[in-house]
C-alpha cells in the first residue's frame, strides 16, 4: 500500500468516524515507578481476560479497526500477553506494542519478533543509566531497556525510542537521539507532559521552563528532521480521539484516547458499536472545530500547536478551553524558527544556563 493510499484511508476514517486504530491498555500494572506517569497513583488491579480481549478484538474489527496498539501500565507483565498478541495477529490486525523494555530478555525478544509487529515503542528517559534509572525509579532499567532495543533490532524488529522530556532530562535530548540512532532505532521526543490523573500540580512541577524548551527545540528543529508532533489537522475534528482512534482500558472501559480520564462506556455492559455510535462525548469531539476555540481560532502559532483535548478536558471539564502547556510550547517553537543561531542543545544550554 502506497503512502498516498494510506493517507486516503486515514482521511476516510476521519470523515466516517471509523475507529481505524485502537489502543488497548491490557493492564495498569507496571514494573517501573516513573515519576511522570499519567496513570493515577492508585491503579486499577483489574485486567482484561483473554476471553474478553478476543471478543473485544472481534467487535473492533467489525467496526473497521485495522491497527491495535497493546500497552499498559506495562503490557508485558500481563500473564496472557503473548496469547493476546497472538490473537491480534489471528484477527488479521496490525500489531504495535508500547513497552518500557524492562522485561524484554533474549527469549522475550525472540517471541516478540515472531509476532511480526509493525513497531515496538520503548521509552528511554536518559542517555545514561543514572539519568534514566532516576526517572524510572528502578535501578538497572536503562541497561535492560537498551539491551532490549539492541536485541529486537538485531532480530529485524522496527523499534522507536520515545523520550518524554522534562526538567530532569531536557539537556539529554541530543544524547538520547544519538543513542537511539546508535541502537538502530528511530526517535521521537516530546516536552509535552500529560497530567497525572488527579495531580495537575505534579505535572507543572516537572514541565520544562521556557529556557529549557528553547534548548529542546534547538535539537528537534535544527540540523535534523523535525521530530516534533505534526500540527493539528484543519479537517473535521482537532485530533483523531473519538473519531478514528479509540482506547480500551483494563476494565473494558472505552475512552476517546488513553489520556482521557472520562470513560464513554464499558464493554462489559454494552457493545462497542452502540458506545461508538451513541456516546455524547464522542459526538462532541466529532463536531468540534477550530472555530469553536476562542483562544485558538486567530492564533498565529496555531500550525505549531499540538493542543491536547484530553488535557483540556481534564483541566477544565470542557473541550474548547485553553491548553496552556501547548500554547507555551507553540510560542517557543515559533520564536525559535524566527531566530537564527545555535545548532545544538549543548550550545544553547551552555549559553542559557
Amino acid at each position: 500500500m502506497s503512502s498516498q493510499s494510506f493517507d486516503d484511508v486515514v482521511r476516510n476514517a476521519m470523515a466516517a468516524a471509523i475507529p481505524l486504530t485502537a489502543h488497548v491498555m491490557v493492564t495498569e500494572r507496571c514494573d517501573l515507578n516513573c515519576r511522570h506517569c499519567y496513570l493515577p497513583a492508585h491503579r486499577r488491579k483489574d485486567s482484561l481476560t483473554l476471553t474478553e480481549f478476543d471478543d473485544i478484538l472481534g467487535q473492533l474489527r467489525e467496526a473497521g479497526t485495522l491497527f491495535i496498539t497493546l500497552s499498559g501500565g506495562e503490557c508485558l507483565v500481563h500473564p496472557d500477553f503473548f496469547p493476546m498478541a497472538r490473537l491480534v495477529r489471528d484477527h488479521v490486525l496490525a500489531l504495535r506494542i508500547y513497552s518500557n523494555g524492562n522485561g524484554i530478555d533474549g527469549e522475550t525478544a525472540r517471541r516478540l519478533a515472531r509476532l511480526h509487529p509493525m513497531e515496538i515503542d520503548i521509552s528511554l528517559y536518559g542517555a545514561d543509566a543514572a539519568s534514566h534509572d532516576a526517572i524510572s525509579g528502578v535501578k538497572g532499567s536503562f541497561d535492560r531497556a537498551t539491551g532490549a532495543i539492541r536485541d529486537l533490532v538485531g532480530r529485524g524488529v522496527r523499534v522507536q525510542v520515545k523520550a518524554p522530556l522534562m526538567r530532569a532530562n531536557f539537556a539529554q535530548c541530543e544524547g538520547l537521539w544519538d543513542l537511539a540512532e546508535s541502537l538502530g532505532a528511530s526517535f521521537h521526543a516530546s516536552p509535552y507532559l500529560y497530567p497525572p490523573q488527579g495531580d495537575q500540580t505534579r505535572c507543572e512541577a516537572m514541565t520544562c521552563s521556557g529556557v529549557e524548551l528553547e534548548s529542546v527545540f534547538a535539537v528537534l528543529e535544527t540540523g535534523k528532521p523535525d521530530e516534533a508532533a505534526p500540527p493539528p489537522s484543519e479537517a473535521k475534528g482537532l485530533c483523531g480521539a473519538g473519531i478514528n482512534y479509540v482506547a480500551i482500558g483494563p476494565d473494558a472501559s472505552v475512552y476517546p484516547c488513553p489520556m482521557f480520564g472520562e470513560a464513554v462506556g464499558n464493554l462489559r455492559e454494552s457493545r462497542f458499536a452502540d458506545i461508538w455510535k451513541n456516546a455524547r462525548l464522542l459526538a462532541d469531539l466529532r463536531t468540534l472545530s477550530r472555530g469553536d476555540l476562542a483562544k485558538c481560532r486567530d492564533c498565529a502559532d496555531y500550525t505549531l500547536c499540538n493542543r491536547c483535548l484530553a488535557a483540556v478536558h481534564t483541566a477544565t471539564g470542557t473541550l474548547n478551553g485553553p491548553d496552556e502547556q501547548a500554547c507555551r510550547i507553540a510560542r517557543i517553537r515559533s520564536t525559535g524558527r524566527e531566530r537564527d543561531g545555535a545548532t545544538s542543545a549543548l550550545e544553547v544550554t551552555r549559553k542559557l544556563m
